[in-house]
């Protein structure tokens, strides 16, 4: 199986396990949670093998050009790419496991798989993303669905506070991550992360010390605020 396939296969099949278990599996709750098991699995799969065949160059395909900017979505599949995907994947299909008798008596569980499956696909996407708006789109999608799993049993005030909370605080990580990104944009002029890595013509060759040293804090924020670290934390003990 070509490269290509590969990543297509390791990052939708989540997604697909996703649309098919919300939209068609109400009523089908044992079904939904085979789906998204299985859709898990060949993410695994295809992270292993993406793994075992080592680094590739990255796949980029135009999504769409505003002025002199060229936006891509794509996948970059270095070391490090490579290997945080298979973690992704690993332990979302133990959690997914797990799941399947921690989750059976309760009537809702059609939508819990679900958000697991959607959580996959926003978390390998932001991972393997060759574009750094793009990983700040996908990036985004991962606290999305981290909110409704926090607040699923959203019955519960305490859940329901929680997940707000969540959401809040991680929001403020994100505006100094997005700041960052921005910067950078305004900066090199584009947002691959390849380019950006150059150590030729990337960021470390043609900025300041200064500027580089508050991009690098800022998107450092945005990690804080997701990771939990002080002082974004107090939303994890309610979580």
């Amino acid at each position: 199986m070509d490269t290509t396939t590969l990543i297509l296969a390791t990052t939708f099949a989540p997604f697909a396990g996703f649309v098919i278990a919300i939209l068609f599996l109400h009523r089908a709750p044992q079904l939904a949670q085979v789906v998204v098991t299985a859709s898990a699995a060949v993410a695994l799969g295809g992270a292993v093998q993406l793994w075992l065949n080592g680094p590739a160059e990255p796949l980029r395909y135009l999504w769409f050009t505003s002025g002199a900017i060229d936006l891509y979505f794509g996948f970059l599949l270095d070391g490090l790419n490579l290997m945080f995907g298979v973690a992704v994947a690993l332990i979302t299909l133990c959690v997914i496991v797990y799941s399947i008798g921690y989750m059976a008596d309760d009537p809702s569980k059609t939508r819990y798989f679900a958000l697991l499956a959607f959580f996959e696909w926003a978390m390998l996407s932001f991972v393997y993303a060759v574009d750094l708006l793009q990983s700040f789109i996908f990036w985004e999608l991962v606290g999305l669905a981290s909110f409704f799993l926090i607040g699923f049993w959203y019955q519960k005030p305490s859940a329901a506070e929680a997940a707000r909370k969540a959401f809040l605080m991680t929001r403020i990580g994100d505006v100094g991550l997005l700041i960052g990104v921005l910067l950078v944009m305004m900066t090199a002029g584009h947002f691959d992360i390849p380019g950006l890595l150059d150590p030729d013509v990337g960021l470390v060759t043609r900025l300041a010390p200064a500027t580089l040293t508050a991009i690098t804090l800022l998107i450092f924020v945005g990690i804080v605020g997701k990771s939990a670290q002080f002082p974004l934390h107090t939303w994890l003990p309610d979580a």
